[in-house]
């Protein structure tokens, strides 16, 4: 259902007429009657007037007289406007009681009082998670910037779509997960397009579409892929930022910036670098069991690496495996060189020399395999454990692996 949400005040307002958008409203003591002449093609079903008992002593029966000149019926709604929390909090819920699911409102704020603009604003994101409640415009009769007897509306919604892009944007930070930006945006396409201050549909669409194809590259641990889809999530990110979507979203490039230096690290073109960058990455958003197969996959890879087999190569890769496994072997006595042929023999020398890489592998892949198994195990481990031997052993493979690469390099 369409609805009007206003505030009623207790003062005698001065007559004027309203401008938005090309349109003049009659001239009128009361915003409410001009909101609604500017919504004639598209009148809310239900019109509420949240008012004090002052309010309703100096202005109701008026204003309900000026809007039934429109044809317009209204209905008051009791709050306190005292300043108690108590109280504060009973006008909260009074509000969110004239809200129903899947309701789309517009809220008028012009003659809230005090602290009632940050109670609607709070009413308003409350609801919209809690109810799917759809804002459609938040109006404020800006009398004070009147010219003569003509003074501008001003439709702030714009700022709840900058407290959503926060809210979303943020989301994804925090989680790696980019489905409820993803759904707001498609839920908001209409709106945005419609809105010369909102940024191209098109640039914000490709840029949760990037994000998802990333968040979904992470989630499903495609170390291949993750470089590629880094730096196509950064373009598109980029690209967004180009269209300057709102003057006053200077604090949503706070979280833009945060997030294009993650996108970078893990954009960087090297396949090895991009997926020891994302293991941190994954550490930091809670993705512990992506942390742990990147991890011990990374480490196979740079052994691949080092002894020039493709990594991609399913045989080749399930090689330098079974090498990798043969050497911890013999690092723990538990196998002699005379085990294998002289051609194994040297690979597993070779991998040897780094045998602080080779323990803290093991380490990762016996903890790995308990995930994997979930905890289905003899001896399996506590699930506080699993992020302190990420923590312990990271940056040991990090720094080995990189040394590794360095000695190769300079044979």
């Amino acid at each position: 259902m369409h609805k009007l949400l206003s505030f009623l005040g207790t003062r005698d307002y001065t007559p004027v007429y309203y401008t938005l958008n090309g349109k003049r409203s009659s001239k009128t003591s009361f915003f409410q009657r001009a909101l609604l002449e500017f919504m004639r093609d598209d009148s809310p079903d239900e019109v509420i007037i949240f008012l004090t008992d002052q309010a309703r002593k100096q202005n109701w029966k008026k204003l309900k007289e000026e809007l039934e000149e429109l044809g317009v019926k209204s209905k008051g709604v009791q709050i306190s406007g005292i300043g108690r929390e108590e109280e504060l909090w009973k006008d909260f819920g009074r509000i969110l009681e004239c809200l129903d699911n899947g309701d789309e409102i517009d809220f008028d704020i012009t003659y809230s009082f005090r602290y009632q603009p940050i109670m609607a604003m709070l009413v308003i994101h409350f609801a919209s998670v809690v109810k799917d409640v759809q804002i459609r415009g938040i109006y404020y009769g800006n009398f004070e910037e009147k010219v003569g007897d003509e003074a501008p509306v001003l439709n702030l919604r714009n700022f709840v779509d900058m407290q959503e892009w926060i809210t979303n944007v943020y989301a994804f930070v925090e989680s790696g997960r980019a489905e409820s930006l993803s759904k707001w945006v498609e839920e908001k396409k209409g709106l945005m397009s419609q809105s010369s201050l909102s940024p191209r549909v098109e640039a914000a669409e490709e840029l949760v579409k990037k994000w998802n194809q990333l968040a979904e590259n992470l989630q499903t641990c495609r170390g291949p892929k993750i470089s590629r889809s880094a730096k196509e999530a950064q373009i598109a990110l980029q690209q967004v930022r180009k269209e300057e979507p709102y003057p006053t979203f200077v604090p949503l490039y706070a979280l833009f910036d945060d997030l294009e230096n993650q996108l970078e690290k893990m954009a960087i073109g090297d396949d090895i670098e991009a997926n020891l960058e994302t293991v941190q990455w994954c550490i930091d958003h809670g993705l512990i069991q992506q942390a742990y197969t990147l991890l011990t996959e990374v480490v196979i890879t740079a052994f691949c690496w080092a002894e020039g087999r493709n990594p991609i190569k399913k045989k080749k890769r399930g090689e330098i495996t079974w090498h990798i496994n043969k050497a911890i072997e013999v690092l723990k006595g538990q196998k002699s060189f005379d085990c294998f042929t002289p051609k194994q023999q040297d690979v597993i020398r070779r991998m040897l020399k780094h045998s602080e890489l080779l323990i803290a592998y093991q380490r990762i892949a016996d903890l790995r395999h308990d995930i994997n198994h979930a905890g289905w195990r003899e001896n399996s481990k506590e699930a506080g454990i699993f992020l302190k031997g990420l923590k312990e052993n990271y940056l040991i493979i990090v720094n080995y692996i990189r040394q590794l690469r360095q000695e190769v390099k300079q044979v």
